[in-house]
């Protein structure tokens, strides 16, 4: 499973209870992943090769992050064949 926005209050719920039901869960960082930036979300879920994403990324009134981030997420995690 891979959770984008892993540090947020969802993500951090996420987090704790899919790795109590023994889930395998990356959780990169922004810092690691940018999702505003195409090939690198792509290349980052490519290589992580999650079965699962779960994409809570937000930053406030940052459209780049809401809509373009959200979009290379889904196409990252459909080319991955991720559910």
């Amino acid at each position: 499973m891979l959770v984008t926005g892993a540090s947020g209050f969802l993500g951090r719920h996420v987090v704790r209870h899919a790795t109590a039901a023994a889930w395998d869960v990356r959780a990169p960082s922004s810092r690691s992943m940018d999702i505003t930036d195409r090939a690198a979300t792509m290349a980052s879920v490519a290589e992580s090769k999650p079965d699962v994403v779960v994409h809570l990324a937000y930053r406030k009134h940052d459209r780049q992050v809401i809509i373009d981030g959200t979009r290379h997420v889904a196409e990252a995690a459909t080319a991955a064949r991720s559910r």
